[in-house]
């Protein structure tokens, strides 16, 4: 692991022990959405009915950005999502709030070299609209010898284009604190990101059009 990786994976590793720290999070929703898909069942989400969505089936635009979001949560960021975000678009958990892409494109390029190994275990739909689309996901980890499994709620904004305007990672089912001293934090953190993770050269060819 690069400097720059080890200096992220050590920013990030006390959040993950203080989540470990915690007791686990039940995943057991209300009815009728007790129904969870594994990382490989994309297609079969396509089909479950959710009796709070308002369109009553996963379409396949949703499909697309959920299948990009967990391309992303595994470590595998790439330019060709991030056509399907606002250049102006937020990016927020509980340690960093980034705006506009340069930075949160390095959040995630920097997930990418931080950590050893990440994989989506289990997800399940929550609500898909036009506006919004809000699952929840089991998510391992691996970085600095520690692995931990996270749960989390995930929620999309979408402007009128379909494309992903606010993107939200509420760890453990709760939203980022506005704590004036932890929102500090969290500014800091995004835009503190860019000077250390850019797009990789190679990413940049291979979509120097986009």
């Amino acid at each position: 692991m690069r400097p720059r990786s080890s200096l992220f994976a050590l920013a990030l590793l006390p959040s993950l022990l203080s989540c470990a720290a915690r007791p686990a999070v039940s995943l057991a929703p209300q009815a009728p959405r007790a129904l969870f898909f594994s990382s490989s069942s994309t297609t079969a989400a396509a089909s479950y009915g959710m009796s709070d969505s308002n369109n009553g089936e996963l379409d396949a635009k949703s499909e697309q950005l959920i299948a990009d979001a967990q391309a992303l949560f595994s470590a595998k960021p790439s330019e060709e999502i991030f056509t399907r975000w606002s250049p102006d678009a937020l990016f927020e958990d509980p340690i960093c709030l980034a705006v506009g892409a340069r930075q949160y494109k390095a959040q995630w390029y920097g997930l990418a070299k931080a950590f050893s190994g990440s994989m989506t275990r289990a997800w399940r739909v929550e609500s898909v609209s036009k506006e919004q689309i809000k699952y929840v996901q089991k998510q391992w980890y691996k970085v600095a010898g520690f692995e931990k499994e996270m749960i989390s709620t995930v929620v999309m904004k979408l402007n009128k284009e379909g494309k992903v305007t606010h993107f939200i990672d509420m760890w453990n089912h709760k939203a980022p604190s506005t704590n004036p001293v932890i929102y500090a934090l969290r500014r800091l953190n995004g835009m503190i990101m860019p000077l250390f993770v850019g797009v990789p050269k190679a990413e940049q060819q291979k979509h120097k059009d986009l």
